[in-house]
């Protein structure tokens, strides 16, 4: 099963990269590559023949699949701008600075303190990405 999975998502952008040469940019364009080849035809033909080959009770799969090619066309067209940051980094390194722990912020702004960790682990990154980070809150 993962054998699959590597080979099908991973190998044809990853290939034979060494381990330590993949790094934030890298990844990060791993996730455009694959939004354009799920709206290619080669990506839009294999969507096809899931959609074909699935039976009813495994419709999630098939939606999951359509839903990337509509989202990707969504975002050409501007129409789709993505989900807006829910956390404010600033305002974690505020609070941290202030001596308040991370659970304490996670009550503070109502975010999950694992998210709370994960801002202040990779806050030095931040600065090229934007002064938030798109997260999920367990409120």
């Amino acid at each position: 099963m993962i054998t699959g999975t590597v080979k099908r998502y991973f190998l044809p952008y990853f290939g034979k990269k060494p381990i330590n040469a993949i790094n934030d940019t890298f990844v990060e364009n791993y996730w455009d590559w694959r939004i354009n080849y799920w709206n290619s035809v080669e990506g839009l033909e294999k969507i096809g023949k899931a959609q074909k080959s699935r039976t009813t009770k495994n419709k999630p799969y098939k939606n999951v699949l359509g839903n990337v090619a509509k989202v990707a066309k969504a975002k050409e067209r501007g129409v789709y701008l993505g989900r807006k940051p829910s956390i404010d980094v600033e305002m974690v390194k505020e609070l941290k600075a202030e001596g308040m722990g991370a659970t304490a912020i996670a009550r503070e702004l109502e975010i999950d303190r694992t998210n709370v960790y994960r801002v202040l682990r990779w806050s030095h990154f931040i600065g090229q990405f934007g002064s938030e980070v798109k997260v999920y809150s367990c409120f």
